[in-house]
């Protein structure tokens, strides 16, 4: 792709099914830093489709039709300035996942997940902040399971560690459990989900995606000391009305004033309640 500017941006790749249970999968990206990203998805790992180099490998292994394994490896690079990297950086990623699947409606899987970036230092230094290593290591356990037809259960634990060169290891913990309840032939449909998290910095918070409103993607951070919990209720009044209501709550331990400015909330619980109506015609 090229933009009235001249800024370039190239995606290539391959996929290969080495045999029946193997596969590998490539993927190279150069989007140049004059390259304008208005409204593009590309895949990256800044986020942008744009100030970025990088390669991509993945694999796919299923020797049973109960086991399979997951891994890739990501190298990137940035060759210009960034949000708090005040030169060009670099970095890489790589996971691995075992997953089982011993039967219908239950599945297991355990993931490992390392990450090395490069950010300016906190240290008060004259001039241009050098730039520091940057470590991050993710662990999960994840299992979900059917109870029976209407009601499916998932438990989640993960912990991370986040270290900077030459500062202390920061942890984050979180351990949730979700609950949906789907009733055969019913106008109502259930979601709940209660977790307890306790991180040491806003750095080494958890992400866990929620499920939400219609149009609404919701992965907020988990960090600080506390507990959350959100329930939502799906329900037809009407053949062609269907309405969602969303009541969820943080619980913190460690806080008394939440947030700041003019969102800033005395006390250690914030709340927030929503509500939709869709109407078909």
């Amino acid at each position: 792709a090229r933009t009235a500017n001249g800024g370039m941006a190239w995606l290539t790749g391959v996929l290969v099914a080495l045999d029946r249970s193997v596969s590998l999968s490539l993927l190279y990206r150069d989007y140049q830093r004059d390259f304008q990203d208005i409204y593009s998805v590309g895949f990256s790992e800044g986020g942008r489709a744009t100030n970025e180099r990088g390669l991509y490998t993945g694999i796919e292994v299923r020797p049973s039709r109960e086991w399979s394994f997951n891994a890739y490896f990501d190298q990137w690079r940035f060759p210009w300035l960034r949000y708090q990297t005040d030169a060009p950086s670099s970095g890489y990623e790589t996971l691995g996942q075992v997953t089982w699947r011993p039967q219908r409606g239950f599945e297991l899987y355990v993931r490992a997940r390392f990450q090395k970036r490069q950010r300016n230092t906190r240290d008060d230094v004259p001039g241009v902040d050098p730039l520091v290593d940057v470590d991050q290591s993710n662990y999960r356990f994840n299992a979900t399971y059917k109870v029976s037809e209407s009601v499916s259960l998932r438990t989640r634990v993960e912990a991370v560690d986040y270290r900077r060169t030459n500062e202390p290891v920061e942890h984050g913990f979180i351990i949730y459990q979700d609950l949906v309840h789907r009733p055969l032939r019913s106008k109502v449909e259930i979601t709940l989900r209660a977790a307890l998290f306790e991180t040491d910095s806003y750095d080494a918070r958890v992400y866990a995606y929620e499920s939400d409103l219609i149009g609404v993607f919701s992965i907020p951070p988990y960090y600080g000391r506390g507990m959350r919990w959100y329930a939502m209720l799906r329900f037809k009044p009407l053949r062609r009305v269907d309405v969602w209501l969303r009541y969820g709550a943080w619980l913190y331990n460690d806080q008394d004033r939440i947030s700041s400015g003019l969102q800033e909330i005395a006390g250690d619980r914030r709340s927030d309640l929503k509500m939709q109506v869709r109407v078909r015609f």
